[in-house]
């Protein structure tokens, strides 16, 4: 993956209009911005140059814009388009046609982190019954999986309740394909055994998203 780091109004939206710009007979290029406004900037930047960027949202396509970009994808030919589409259409992309033909550019990286904290003194037992230890990264994380995957999935797809509410997105993270959760070894949870039981009440974890819908599509 490559990426331009800098302060906001620093020049990072033009410096990657000018490079695509140069390079834009070497392949196709999908350029994936944050909001609408910034598209229509972005667009308007690149006519200046007398290019022309394609856009699909949910204005130029009204409810078909993953359809709509997934067959432009795919009809596309190797080199010379140029698509620009938002984060929230890029997270909905299902699978990337031809995705050696495509390089992407990321206006502002997504957060790709989700932290948890849950302060459970009296309710522990409903994530270490659930939880258990998982690869150990290095002598400081820890990776956390579910002991019954599938179990745990059927669980948050029954009947709902208030206090399943409060453990719903830590649970999901935890049976997502795109997430893979880790916690500290030290503190503040302490597995005291292989088979995964919590010591201490608070929990603070990070869900790191891996997968479809954010960055399975990058690759440097």
């Amino acid at each position: 993956m490559q990426y331009v780091s800098g302060k906001c109004g620093t020049g990072k939206t033009t410096a990657a209009v000018d490079y695509i710009a140069e390079h834009r007979h070497d392949c196709n290029y999908l350029y994936v911005v944050p909001t609408q406004d910034l598209m229509n900037s972005v667009q308007e930047a690149f006519k200046a140059k007398g290019i022309t960027a394609h856009t699909i949202s949910s204005e130029t396509h009204d409810r078909a814009v993953t359809t709509s970009i997934i067959e432009y994808l795919k009809n596309s030919e190797d080199t010379g388009h140029l698509l620009i589409i938002t984060k929230e259409a890029y997270k909905h992309i299902p699978y990337f046609n031809r995705r050696n033909n495509w390089k992407i550019v990321i206006d502002e990286i997504p957060q790709v982190d989700v932290g948890h904290k849950l302060n459970l003194p009296r309710n522990m037992g409903k994530i270490s019954s659930r939880v258990e230890r998982g690869c150990v990264v290095n002598e400081h994380v820890v990776q956390i999986v579910a002991k019954d995957p599938k179990a745990l999935r059927n669980e948050l797809e029954a009947v709902k309740d208030d206090l399943d509410n409060v453990l719903r997105k830590f649970f999901e993270h935890i049976i997502s394909d795109n997430y893979e959760t880790f916690v500290e070894r030290s503190r503040p949870i302490r597995w005291c055994n292989s088979a995964g039981q919590v010591r201490r009440n608070v929990v603070r974890t990070v869900s790191q998203r891996l997968g479809p819908p954010v960055l399975m599509h990058h690759h440097g």
